[in-house]
């Protein structure tokens, strides 16, 4: 995972992190603006396989999601079952702070062959999930979303 920072007139390029990782998502409200915290789902697509525990669940998608702090260069993991498979997180503001909120993101469940919408806390990342609603259907993996605020 790397992060490009664009100037008109230079291009400076930055690993965050080795693991092969998609869907990035930072707090909306800091979109186009200094952040501190990002999101992604980590992911076999680009060959190189990264679960908690053993062989990916799926070929291109992993059972993790990993919260960057950028301003400390550290990283924690939220690992689901070994045989689940997890898309991208979308975060829900939940207040004024960055990581004040929630992530939002569908877990395909493999026993039930339906997904479940799972909701981390952004400041208890590792914990327990908040909820956990199971759908009667499966959602593709991949689906991308957003969150708005009912106001």
């Amino acid at each position: 995972m790397d992060r490009w920072t664009i100037t008109p007139d230079k291009i400076h390029q930055q690993r965050i992190d080795d693991r092969p990782q998609d869907f990035p998502r930072v707090n909306e409200a800091h979109t186009t603006r200094p952040y501190r915290y990002g999101y992604s789902a980590a992911t076999a697509l680009y060959g190189i396989p990264f679960a908690p525990e053993g062989l990916p669940p799926d070929d291109a998608f992993t059972n993790a999601l990993v919260k960057h702090d950028l301003k400390r260069g550290t990283n924690e993991v939220h690992g689901f079952g070994r045989d689940e498979a997890v898309g991208e997180a979308v975060f829900a503001a939940a207040g004024q702070g960055e990581d004040e909120g929630y992530l939002l993101t569908y877990v395909h469940n493999p026993s039930r062959n339906a997904s479940d919408l799972v909701i981390l806390s952004a400041q208890d990342f590792t914990g327990e999930p908040v909820a956990r609603v199971q759908l009667p259907v499966r959602v593709p993996l991949g689906l991308h979303g957003n969150w708005l605020p009912d106001r």
